[in-house]
This record gives structure tokens, sequence and C-alpha cells, in this order.
């Protein structure tokens, strides 16, 4: 709704810095802040305290993922924020607003409240139309609307979720750092395969209406691993509390039916992109984006990969393995870039091809490197966490 009213009070030339700033939203939320989400949610889950001096950790991926974002807002002002300073201090605004909001979604996950997450997502979005329309009327143009962005988040933070922090009964397992800064990692290693294609496809000399096929295509293609993101705390809440109970068959049985529904989706979502995928942008975005059938069965594919991925990493991420979590995003990541590098002067397919190939191949990878260690480690059934892999 905030794209919607947004796009269409300024129009697409004044609306993009605050599609930016959108996107970089997502980034730092991806990367950054929900590894933050699932060590809160882990350690609540297990009935410990987290906000003492030994989660100092969370602060450090907090500060470093404000100077991220403002570094970026900083470098692209020019190219990307219409020449504004305001957005520099925007993105920080962010970072800081959105990272409280994560550690209470945390809070609220390891408590099993997933009403109160509902409601700090629906407050979060209602935020954004009120602090949007508000910015608007004061300040006016991008600058204002884009408050929207920063401080729709705030609205969240009325959910009273901290209240569960005072019911732990033990202090915080002090592995904050060991959990977070793999886990960080393979958060960015995983964004780089979900969002990468159109810098790829332009890195390999695309033309610039190649390019916006294949950004729009992938773009439309990977709303449900956005599905998937706002899922998997509940998922993650269920495999610890399994973990601490060592019922290690019921999480067997948890892994295998998402492999199974996992290899149905991507069997499923191939021949969906390629039969009905190039019909469907068309149909949003106009005949001028249509992307090849190969092209779009190949996206599909990897989104559903994608996926399947995160799901299966959940597993990791319930016993504290994230270092092992980190070096199966970075095994996809690598197979990506080996296509993307071997596959034009092998067989010179086009552009957006290549691309399509490498970003299935990798997220393919990611997703049975995931299933054979979660194959391996789900038998013993989640344990505590794990600083050395």
């Amino acid at each position: 709704m905030f794209q919607l009213v947004g796009g269409r009070l300024l129009g697409p030339d004044l609306f993009a810095p605050v599609s930016v700033l959108w996107t970089l939203m997502f980034l730092t939320g991806t990367v950054g802040l929900t590894p933050v989400e699932q060590y809160v949610a882990r350690e609540a889950t297990a009935g410990r305290r987290v906000l003492s001096r030994r989660s100092w950790a969370i602060g450090a991926v907090a500060a470093l993922t404000a100077t991220g974002a403002a570094t970026f807002t900083t470098l692209t002002r020019d190219a990307l924020f219409l020449g504004e300073w305001a957005f520099v201090g925007l993105a920080v605004v962010l970072v800081g607003v959105t990272a409280p909001l994560f550690v209470v979604r945390g809070l609220a996950i390891g408590q099993r409240r997933f009403d109160l997450y509902g409601l700090m997502l629906g407050l979060e979005g209602a935020g954004r139309l009120v602090f949007g329309g508000l910015g608007l009327l004061i300040v006016g143009g991008p600058v204002g609307i884009a408050w929207g962005v920063a401080l729709g988040p705030a609205l969240g933070l009325l959910v009273p979720a901290l209240r569960f922090e005072r019911r732990a009964n033990a202090p915080a397992s002090g592995g904050a750092g060991a959990f977070l800064a793999p886990y960080v990692g393979a958060s960015g290693a995983s964004q780089l395969l979900l969002a990468g294609a159109p810098l790829a496809v332009a890195a390999l000399g695309a033309a610039p209406a190649t390019i916006s096929i294949v950004f729009v295509t992938f773009t439309l293609f990977r709303a449900p691993v956005t599905i998937v993101y706002l899922v998997q705390g509940r998922l993650l809440e269920l495999l610890v509390r399994l973990g601490l109970a060592g019922d290690a068959g019921r999480v067997a049985r948890i892994r295998r039916t998402i492999e199974l529904a996992g290899l149905a989706a991507v069997t499923l979502a191939g021949a969906a992109g390629w039969v009905a995928g190039p019909t469907v942008v068309t149909l949003l975005y106009g005949a001028a984006f249509r992307p090849d059938p190969l092209v779009a069965a190949l996206a599909a594919t990897g989104v559903a990969g994608a996926a399947l991925s995160q799901l299966l990493g959940q597993l990791l991420v319930a016993e504290g393995r994230t270092a092992m979590l980190a070096r199966r995003w970075a095994g996809g990541l690598a197979a990506a870039v080996a296509v993307l590098l071997l596959l034009p002067p092998l067989a010179g397919p086009a552009p957006a091809v290549t691309v399509a190939a490498a970003f299935a191949t990798g997220e393919l990878t990611a997703a049975a490197l995931m299933a054979r260690r979660a194959g391996r480690s789900a038998g013993d059934g989640p344990g505590p966490q794990r600083a050395r892999e």
C-alpha cells in the first residue's frame, strides 16, 4: 500500500530514491537484522535472557549495519538519492528504529506469541503510511515520504513484547558473536544470489532493456522467498523446542517433509515458469518486459530452491551451527559464479540465460548442501550452540 500510494503521489522519477531506500531496508533487514531476530528467538525459546552485557554482539551487528547503510547512501547520494543528504540520515534512522523491532519480534517468537508478531508487522505497515503522510505534509517531496520508510517500524515497538525478557530464568548463553558473525555472512551470500541477477547481467554487457527484463522478472518471482522470511521464525521456535526435548525423530520427519515438499515445488516452479512466467510478466509490466521462457523457468526454479534452502537452513540455525550454514551458502554462491564465468565461453548463450542458469545452479546447490548437512545432523537432534564446525 505504501509503495502504491507513494508512487502515485510522486510519480516514477521522484519516487525512485524512496524505492531505493525501501530496497536498502529489505537488505539491511535480511542480511544484518534477521540473524539478530533468530538469535533472540533461539535464546528466548530456551528460556534465556538476551538483553545483557553479554549481548554486545547484537549492538555491534546493528552498528555495522547502520554504518553500511550510511556509507552506501553517501556514496550513491548523487546517483540514486537526488543529491539529498537527508537520505543518509534516513538510512541511519531506518536501522536504528528497525533493529529494536527485530529484537522484540525475536522475543515474541520465543514466547510463541505469533499473534503479537503479526500485530507488529501490521503496525509497521500502518506506521509507514502515518509517518509518510506526515512527512509529505511537513517536509514534502521524496524526503518527506521517505520518513515513512525510516520511522514506520517505530509503531511496531508499541507492542510490549519486552516484558517477555523479564520472564526468562537464565542468562544468555554468551555465544552471540559466534552465532551472529557467520550468520550475517551466510545471509549476505544468500542475498547476493537472490538479488544479484541485474548486476550480473549488466556485467556481461547486456543491453539496458535486457537488464530491465531481468530485474522485473526476478523481483516478481522472488516474492515467495519474502514470505518464507516472515514464517521461518515459527519453524525455528518449533525446532529449538524439539531439540531441547530430545525429540530427534520428529525433527527428522520435519526435515523429510521440507525436502519432499521442496523437491515438488522446484519441479512445479520450473514448469510453471516456462508455461506461464512470460505471460504473467507481460500482464503486469507490458509486452516490452516479456522474458524468454527459459529465463522465466530458470528464475522460478532458482526461487523455489532458495525457499527450500532457507527452510532447511533453519535446522542448522536451531542447532547454532551458523558457521556451517555460511559454508553451505558460500558453496551455492561459488557454483553460481562458476556457471557465470564458464558458460559464456563454452556455449555463448544470451546474458539473461547465463545469469538465470547461474542463479538456478547456485540456489539448487545450496539446497542440496543444506539437505546433506540437515540429514546428517537430524539424527543427533539439535544440540548446544557450536562456535566451531
